[in-house]
């Protein structure tokens, strides 16, 4: 095997001709596109040259076509992941959302600022409006009457041309037509080559920087109405608009960066309709089609020292200096794409390890988080990048995948303990969102491990105990507080008793010897511990008083009171029972139905029997 497919968990000899990138890892050592190495476990990430080439093995990246919008966002999402993995080296807390230093994006950049004021000065449109031109001449055969300037070489036209002549003379000819110069004002220059090559890269980059801004204007005003959200549950708003304020300092005036913000975009706009006012003109017209001018330009004697033609190339270095990742060479793109797909799955492992926190879990080991209702939970990351949860002997597989590509999950399907953590949103099951642009990412995840531990614990709840030994359910029966039904050769346990609990480990203690009490008792004192765990509520962990447990037809239960601002019940519904959770307080006037309303706060799942 060669490589590692991470949607599937399989190991494959080679590579499909066209495959994603982040998808796969190496198995073993080799050569990526004669330029990188990819050792052990190292991410097959593209180069920029969207191929892929190692041994004799060649291929393409799949990729579609982005939105303006969707580029934006993923190198906001790109800035914030590597930010988060480089506070995290530092040792220091580290934001799951947009972080502070993207603020600085609201500001104008340097090269920003040198084009508003050139702009503002007139120098591009005295450019545009009268161009330096070249003056050439060309000769013309043209009446005598119309010759302005005659050519040097009209006298040895007109001897060998008699067709030209009027009338001959003794002295001479008369000519009829004369070899003329005409003069042409030529605008096809290099240095109005190069302003014509620079308008048009100037209006992409403010394109770009404009939907940036306008993006992150978005998501700081989605983030700042959570603060007081009337449609949105307010442990819900509360909880989101704290993790977003995680990743700001107390002194930092958000609001005011949002202003800078709009200042910066207006002016940004302004530039963009000035620049393409300029591209209207006659010299961007004429020389934009099939204009090839290379990035380092040669600096003549016009474009260093005319009053106007000298801006051009101030520009032009300075828009250089904001491209230097796309003039990287495949190797620098490649190592900075597998920092990214890197960082990227050190981020998801946070968002697992806040969620985690969120449903009062502790890490008392590395990789071992636990809660007071003895529920245990194993978060490790693999040699392949895939996050792997443990609980109760069953184990899930998540798998970070950095691309705004959307993937084919049908190699996921079907397989219920693996999913692709992704930036795009879907309705799959297979597939979660996380990023620092999704303020639900932590929620998701939350609401994920909740609903499988609770299931883990519920779907015991209720089952039948067979072949118990006529001896042990005589006992039992003597010792019934009514938490148990008791038949002959078979047990249910109806709702939690401490006191039973104590009665059994009496028992089986005191018949150690007898091998089928024994075994029987140990069944259940861990069922007896497993329904113990729902008086803890599913959203915060604190345990409600057992007096407030009301036992109900069909392994049904309801809290009727509890010590948190929730309260739980399982219901049964079409034939399968359900896990409902609720607040207290039931006048909320939201969408309930909604979980960008509601979260984990009010919840209803299905139980996995």
């Amino acid at each position: 095997m060669h490589w590692y497919d991470r949607f599937s968990g399989i190991g494959v000899n080679s590579l499909p001709s066209a495959t994603l990138a982040n998808q796969y890892t190496a198995l073993n050592e080799t050569v990526f596109n004669e330029h990188s190495t990819l050792n052990l476990h190292n991410l097959l990430v593209t180069d920029g040259t969207d191929r892929f080439h190692y041994g004799s093995e060649k291929g393409e990246f799949i990729g579609v076509e982005q939105s303006a919008d969707l580029i934006a966002e993923l190198d906001i999402i790109e800035s914030a992941v590597i930010e988060y993995q480089d506070q995290l080296d530092k040792g220091n807390k580290a934001s799951l959302l947009i972080p502070e230093k993207l603020l600085a994006r609201f500001e104008l950049s340097k090269f920003e600022d040198t084009l508003q004021k050139t702009l503002i000065q007139g120098h591009l449109q005295q450019i545009a409006f009268r161009p330096k031109m070249e003056l050439t001449y060309e000769e013309y055969l043209v009446p005598v009457s119309r010759a302005k300037r005659v050519s040097s070489h009209a006298n040895r036209h007109l001897a060998a041309h008699s067709e030209c002549w009027q009338a001959r003379t003794f002295s001479g000819v008369i000519p009829k037509q004369v070899l003329a110069l005409e003069s042409e004002d030529q605008l096809n220059i290099y240095e109005n080559r190069v302003f014509v090559k620079l308008l048009f890269f100037i209006e992409i980059y403010l394109v770009k920087r404009i939907t940036e801004i306008r993006k992150l204007e978005e998501l700081f005003s989605q983030a700042m109405d959570f603060q007081n959200a009337e449609d949105v549950y307010y442990e819900l708003s509360q909880s989101i608009f704290s993790l977003w304020g995680e990743g700001f300092n107390e002194n930092v005036d958000t609001d005011g960066a949002m202003s800078d913000g709009f200042t910066t975009l207006s002016v940004l706009e302004n530039m963009l309709k000035g620049t393409r006012s300029l591209k209207q003109t006659k010299l961007y017209q004429q020389l934009i089609p099939n204009l090839h001018v290379p990035l380092k330009i040669n600096m003549t004697n016009v474009l260093s020292h005319d009053q106007h033609y000298r801006h051009v190339a101030i520009l032009w270095n300075a828009w250089l200096q904001t491209q230097k990742i796309e003039l990287q060479e495949p190797k620098q793109i490649y190592q900075k794409n597998k920092q990214v797909a890197d960082s990227y799955s050190s981020y998801c492992k946070g968002v697992f390890e806040r969620a985690l926190m969120e449903l009062n879990f502790t890490e008392i080991t590395q990789s071992n988080w636990v809660r007071e209702d003895s529920s245990e939970i194993k978060l490790v990351t693999s040699e392949n990048q895939e996050i792997i949860l443990e609980h109760n002997n069953e184990t899930l597989t998540f798998v970070p995948f950095f691309s705004m590509n959307y993937v084919n999950l049908s190699s996921v399907e079907g397989n219920h303990n693996r999913y692709i953590l992704s930036l795009l949103h879907s309705n799959d099951a297979c597939l979660l969102q996380v990023s620092p642009t999704c303020f639900y990412s932590v929620e998701t995840i939350i609401n994920f491990i909740m609903k499988w531990v609770a299931n883990a614990v519920v779907s015991t709840f209720g089952k039948e105990v067979n072949k118990v030994p006529l001896k042990l359910t005589d006992k039992l029966q003597d010792i019934n507080d009514g938490s148990i039904r008791v038949k002959k050769g078979s047990i249910n346990i109806l709702k939690p008793s401490t006191e039973l609990s104590h009665s059994i480990e009496d028992i089986r203690l005191r018949n150690r010897a007898d091998i089928s009490i024994l075994k029987t008792t140990e069944v259940l004192e861990t069922q007896l511990s497993n329904v113990e765990k729902l008086l803890y509520c599913p959203v915060c962990n604190t345990k409600a008083n057992i007096n407030n447990w009301l036992s109900r037809d069909s392994s049904c239960f309801t809290i009727k009171d509890s010590n948190c601002s929730h309260l739980w019940s399982i219901n049964m519904k079409s034939g399968f029972r359900s896990i409902n959770i609720k607040p207290k307080k039931s006048d909320i006037h939201i969408n309930i139905d909604s979980f960008g309303n509601v979260g984990r706060f009010i919840n209803q799942f299905r139980i996995e029997e």
